[in-house]
């Protein structure tokens, strides 16, 4: 059997643009849902990340995780830095991060939501994909 993934992005960085203002909701999911999505991706940028805190973010993607989750949709969080993780140049200061605060995101979003099968990560997307690859093996071995 072969399973179509229809995605939806989330938009850019979701803080700052619908959930600060008290716009962001289950129904713009909900609307995703009835295109037919059944993938939904947050973008997570370092900076929002460090702006709202790890705790005040986490709360609002576990709104969003409940939400996709009570509409049936996988979840795609994606630490959003465009750029070169191994010699800290980004594209702009919202990418800027380090190895450190990276692997700390990554820790944390599975630790928490590791009860939850239909999340998942992207850590292969943009720039960084050298240099997550081989990481990655790294730290596989």
């Amino acid at each position: 059997m072969v399973k179509l993934w229809c995605s939806v992005e989330c938009p850019h960085p979701i803080p700052t643009v619908l959930k600060k203002p008290g716009k962001w909701n289950k129904t713009y999911l909900q609307a995703a849902r009835d295109w037919n999505s059944n993938v939904v991706r947050f973008p997570v940028h370092p900076a929002a990340w460090r702006e709202r805190g790890e705790q005040g973010f986490l709360i609002w993607l576990d709104d969003d995780i409940k939400w996709a989750g009570e509409l049936g949709m996988n979840v795609i969080i994606d630490w959003h830095s465009i750029g070169n993780l191994r010699t800290e140049v980004f594209q702009a200061p919202i990418y800027n991060t380090s190895n450190a605060e990276t692997y700390r995101f990554l820790r944390t979003i599975a630790a928490r939501y590791k009860d939850i099968p239909v999340i998942g990560d992207e850590t292969y997307g943009e720039a960084i994909i050298g240099f997550f690859k081989k990481k990655m093996t790294e730290l596989n071995r």
